[in-house]
């Protein structure tokens, strides 16, 4: 081998020189998952942070382009008498993604569909991230960047498909 001269720490391998923020970014969603989960069902949410964000964070250059997801976002079609709450998260989260579920009846209800990634692909959002912990099954704990809501971005600019994906450098 050749020498360099250079000296590596192993102690601090693991460290990155960037510190995350928790805050509001602003997004575009690019990606829905869903799964149906003991009777209900369970939706992802995917967002790619927007260049727009070095106008509003400084230092933020290195997370634009990253995509995070969402914690599971429920919709219930059968709650118990009582618990028809349970689908407010539901309707707020999708409504902020840019969904016009049906207007209300007389007695106030609404008709919620199950929302499709055509949907709501490209909405401008702000997404507020969060560092979470979990714990791996080898029983290791990790940590991972995580959107624990959203807000409208009223003069974000929604993407197409085409728009979204022209950025991928490979």
């Amino acid at each position: 081998m050749k020498p360099t001269g250079l000296k590596y720490d192993i102690k601090h391998s693991k460290k990155s020189g960037v510190k995350f923020e928790t805050g509001l970014y602003p997004a575009h969603i690019i990606g829905l998952r869903n799964y149906e989960y003991n009777d209900s069902y369970v939706f992802n949410t995917t967002v790619r942070i927007a260049d727009e964000v070095k106008d509003i964070k400084p230092k933020s250059n290195w997370i634009i382009g990253k995509e995070y997801s969402s914690r599971g976002i429920w919709l219930n079609p059968n709650p118990a008498e009582g618990e028809e709450w349970r689908n407010k998260y539901y309707h707020q989260w999708f409504k902020v993604c840019g969904v016009d579920f049906e207007s209300a009846d007389k007695s106030g209800n609404l008709e919620l569909s199950m929302v499709e990634e055509d949907d709501i692909y490209g909405h401008p959002v702000f997404a507020k991230l969060h560092e979470v912990s979990y714990k791996t099954n080898d029983g290791e704990e990790k940590k991972k960047i995580q959107v624990d809501s959203l807000l409208p971005w009223e003069d974000g600019d929604k993407l197409s498909k085409t728009e979204l994906n022209s950025d991928v450098p490979f």
